[in-house]
């Protein structure tokens, strides 16, 4: 989405977007007005051992002996914060607390906040960013990244035969409610839902790995990287505490609520920090980059600029009655040691993730509370001036979005939308199992290993079928480009060309339903 053109300015002297600076970016936007101060020892909530001898799982136990499902169960953390065990300085990984079958959903989903145009292949936010295949962002621009934070997204990487997850892509794009009728139009991320799953059967205490590309690994034999459930709970984070839902707040988009009840001063998530030394860092190339500038944080009478991830940081709204708090961590893997340097050696010790914040709860939450932050007052004044200065674009009302279609209605062909037409700001996608290919009719075929956002290209529906058992077939013709090209598509290979030879198409028949989704349209926002 291109910015509205307007800007709201807080009281660091920084000009944001107006429909950046707002609602979720702001969970850790402008916290000038907080002072981030010592505070007493953490409190440690030790949870419920486990040995391993129990899987948990969506749907059932296996374990040696039965065992009925009962409350105890649900208050047990079963994803943890901690120093990795992959390899001497990994940085921190993600545990499993409780063992996980084959094809199990992982955790809450993450959320992507991307650029389309980066001046590089690359941003300053380096391993914090992910390219286009994560998130489902190859239609932004010729070179889209992200910066993509929670669990998944955190993962370390091992070899190939020995990682124990995948991360799945989002295969549709999402407003949270926040539609162009609202003040905070355009800030939200609609790169939602980046999860993973268990590919093989998980320990209790195992560390979660993904595949990243080509290892590189010297010294000592490769085993799978795991520590007792015990020491996760005494050293590292539960960041099982919380969920993501559509806040409570309308317009607002999502937010971060409670699974369980948890007393005053239990730490919900972590927040590690990439330090930055100013905001010049972030390049001014097309004002690109610097939309990640509304993700950090900085405090007031400093250049510093910290950038905090971690599992649901990002989410946190805003209330002038909070019920959460920032504070440094007690935890030995928060190097508190480096805020006590002078500037030239913090520069030349610290690391991303080596400085740790935590979001603690200022009273007791009940389960199903949504968390709130305060922003201070320089953010809640330049929110209520947007709001009353905010006109919405024209035709806002009208404006349909992907996520209002019908995944399982039948699919009009070219020819009968030219009497019937489907919104101008949606397009169909089809998946495609054979992505490098020539042109040519190839019949669709099942391939649940290229399942996924990455074989999923704008199509256009050219005829339908019913088969024998009354199930829709249809022939596509698929709009192809090769994503690093360079060269992003144009509203002409968007048309549809009635007078191309059919030999110069990519055609796939026999494509099921359930292979055809629902995007926002190129040059449509």
């Amino acid at each position: 989405m291109a910015p509205s053109g307007t800007y709201a300015k807080m009281t660091t002297g920084i000009f944001i977007p107006t429909r950046y600076a707002i609602i979720l970016i702001a969970a850790i936007l402008w916290m000038s007005a907080l002072q981030i101060k010592d505070l007493s020892q953490a409190y440690r909530e030790v949870q419920k051992k486990n040995d391993g001898s129990v899987f948990l799982t969506s749907k059932h136990y296996v374990e040696s002996k039965p065992v009925l499902r009962n409350p105890k169960d649900q208050q047990q953390c079963r994803f943890y914060f901690a120093e990795s065990a992959v390899a001497e300085k990994s940085g921190m990984g993600v545990f499993s607390a409780v063992g996980l079958h084959k094809g199990e959903d992982i955790s809450f989903p993450d959320i992507c906040i991307f650029v389309s145009q980066p001046p590089r292949k690359w941003t300053h936010l380096h391993s914090h960013t992910w390219g286009w295949g994560t998130y489902f962002g190859q239609y932004e621009g010729s070179h889209s990244r992200a910066a993509c934070e929670g669990v998944h997204t955190t993962y370390n990487t091992m070899p190939d035969n020995m990682i124990n997850t995948k991360i799945l892509s989002p295969l549709q794009p999402t407003t949270a409610g926040v539609t162009r009728t609202k003040p905070g139009a355009g800030a939200i991320s609609h790169h939602y839902g980046i999860r993973s799953e268990a590919t093989t059967t998980i320990q209790a205490g195992q560390e979660l790995t993904i595949y990243y590309g080509d290892w590189e690994f010297k010294g000592d034999p490769l085993f799978k990287p795991q520590r007792k459930v015990q020491d996760l709970a005494e050293n590292g984070w539960c960041i099982d505490h919380i969920e993501i839902k559509q806040s409570t707040i309308d317009g607002a988009g999502r937010g971060l609520f409670t699974k369980r009840n948890l007393p005053e001063n239990t730490v919900l998530t972590p927040a590690p920090l990439q330090i930055f030394t100013d905001r010049s860092i972030f390049p001014k190339v097309n004002g690109r980059e610097q939309l990640y500038i509304n993700y950090c944080m900085q405090t007031e009478g400093s250049d510093m600029m910290v950038y905090p991830y971690g599992p649901g940081v990002n989410l946190i709204n805003h209330s002038m009655n909070p019920n959460v708090g920032w504070r440094w961590s007690d935890k030995s893997l928060h190097h508190g040691e480096f805020l006590k340097m002078n500037l030239r050696d913090f520069w030349e010790n610290v690391w991303p993730g080596s400085i740790i914040l935590e979001i603690y709860a200022l009273r007791e939450l009940v389960a199903g509370e949504e968390l709130f932050l305060d922003y201070g007052d320089a953010w809640q004044e330049a929110w209520d001036e947007h709001v009353a200065n905010w006109q919405p674009p024209k035709d806002a009302e009208n404006y349909v979005y992907p996520e209002e279609m019908d995944d399982t209605e039948t699919l009009r062909t070219v020819k009968e939308q030219e009497d019937d037409p489907y919104p101008e700001s949606v397009m169909t996608m089809c998946f495609t199992p054979l992505f490098e290919r020539d042109p040519g009719i190839m019949e669709w075929y099942e391939d649940e290993d290229a399942w996924g956002q990455s074989n999923m290209v704008y199509c256009h529906i050219l005829d339908r079928e019913y088969g024998p058992d009354g199930t829709e077939k249809y022939t596509v013709e698929l709009i192809w480009f090769h994503y690093n090209s360079g060269k992003p598509l144009t509203e002409k290979d968007l048309t549809y060309d009635p007078s191309k030879n059919m030999k110069e198409r990519f055609v796939d028949t026999n494509v099921p339903r359930r292979a055809i989704k629902w995007n926002e349209k190129p040059y449509s926002d």
